[in-house]
């Protein structure tokens, strides 16, 4: 699996680098595949965040310890897939000079990256699942409350969501900015 991404990776690097990549080859090869590789993953973490949530708010204080280990391992499945996801969002922004893309791929980089630092404490990781499971760990070991973790997860829930809006809202953007003029009959 990991020599796959690796090759996968090499590729799209590859083509970013040949300057003799037209609009319509970036887009289907690389701007649609990563917008294709992000959009499971995304669904994948409203569902980790929103599943935490519920079993966070129905288990007892001994059952969350079992609880960290689930979301971590489940933080762990998704790995391989953020990592190429960013990766390849890191080359775009910096191999393509048109400002769409560079949005794009910092909104895709932005969107693995915490609402804020949380508290202005630095222990506390740069993504909302890195918090989750710190706060977590800090509910277990009784210096915080379940209910400072809960308010934690629907913000970042709420933040996700604005920013899969905002990264849909730029795919698109791109996609009609990109595709042959010929097959799109209503721009302006």
């Amino acid at each position: 699996m990991l020599e796959l991404l690796f090759k996968t990776f090499e590729t799209i690097v590859g083509l970013l680098k040949s300057r003799e990549t037209n609009k319509e080859q970036l887009l289907s090869e690389i701007i649609e595949p990563l917008y294709e590789d992000l959009e499971p993953l995304i669904e994948d973490y409203f569902i980790l965040f929103r599943q935490s949530r519920d079993k966070i708010l129905l288990a007892r204080k001994e059952d969350l310890p079992k609880l960290e280990n689930e979301i971590r391992n489940l933080r762990e499945n998704f790995l391989l897939g953020r990592i190429k996801v960013r990766e390849v969002a890191k080359t775009l922004k910096e191999e393509i000079s048109d400002n769409s893309v560079r949005i794009f791929s910092n909104e895709i980089l932005g969107f693995f990256n915490s609402i804020e630092p949380f508290e202005n404490n630095p222990k506390y990781g740069k993504s909302e699942a890195a918090n989750m499971e710190i706060l977590l760990q800090e509910v277990i070991t009784e210096k915080r409350l379940k209910d400072d973790l809960i308010i934690y997860i629907n913000l970042a829930l709420k933040s996700m969501e604005s920013k899969w809006i905002e990264i849909n809202k730029i795919y698109l953007k791109i996609r009609l900015k990109y595709l042959n003029p010929n097959h799109i009959k209503y721009l302006k």
